[in-house]
């Protein structure tokens, strides 16, 4: 694998969306190895980045999906590795922190079935905090979870989620109360409700307890 890949795939006119795909393919099972570089600018522009948010990318959208998809289902993939946490060498995803939280807000911005689902597996998996702040803050945004996949992502990182981490805290309450008020179904607002209960354990921060009690009025209020 040529070291300069994500710096030159998406500059190169002559490069189609088929042909990064595959090359991150191949980056994909090639994880051994210690990468000393970045997520090329065109992929984390601002200007993409705007494009997805106002919907304003017409003859770019699959070039644009292609991208983001395959590099966080490598992500994803890259979590479920047998040596995962125990690598000596950091993966680009390590490297580039910065860079990937962009593409993972271009995830989200997406808001379709599969990057939904793709999220809900990054957000079970990964121990980076920041990316999972980016990951709530997006299905705050958008509480669109049609399988229920992000619910029970949701669910499994409150159970790590630190006594007095109100940060975290907050987003998880967000992207819950958002979950519930998008789907419109009694069973989300349960699981949603259940998922809160967590928070108000004497253990947490009093105001992380305040915060999750006024989220589970708003849910509850969605019972009416």
């Amino acid at each position: 694998m040529h070291p300069d890949l994500f710096q030159k795939a998406s500059a190169q006119t002559d490069k189609t969306s088929k042909d990064f795909y595959d090359a991150f393919i191949n980056y994909k099972n090639n994880f051994d190895t210690s990468y000393s570089y970045s997520f090329s600018q065109e992929i984390i522009s601002d200007e993409r980045m705007e494009a997805l948010r106002t919907g304003l990318y017409s003859n770019q959208e699959k070039s644009y999906i292609q991208d983001t998809i395959s590099i966080c289902t490598a992500y994803s993939d890259f979590l479920s590795t047998s040596d995962f946490g125990t690598r000596k060498d950091k993966s680009i995803f390590e490297q580039d922190s910065a860079g990937f939280e962009k593409i993972l807000m271009q995830l989200m911005l997406l808001g379709n079935k599969d990057s939904q689902n793709l999220a809900a597996s990054i957000l079970s998996k990964t121990p980076n905090k920041s990316f999972q702040r980016v990951i709530l803050a997006g299905v705050k945004s958008n509480g669109y979870d049609p399988d229920g996949q992000l619910l029970k992502a949701i669910e499994k990182i409150t159970l790590n989620v630190s006594y007095k981490d109100k940060t975290l805290s907050s987003h998880i309450c967000d992207s819950v109360y958002s979950i519930c008020l998008f789907m419109g179904r009694p069973a989300y607002n349960s699981k949603g409700k259940d998922i809160l209960k967590n928070f108000l354990y004497p253990s947490y921060d009093g105001k992380i307890r305040d915060y999750a009690r006024e989220t589970l009025k708003k849910i509850i209020e969605l019972d009416l």
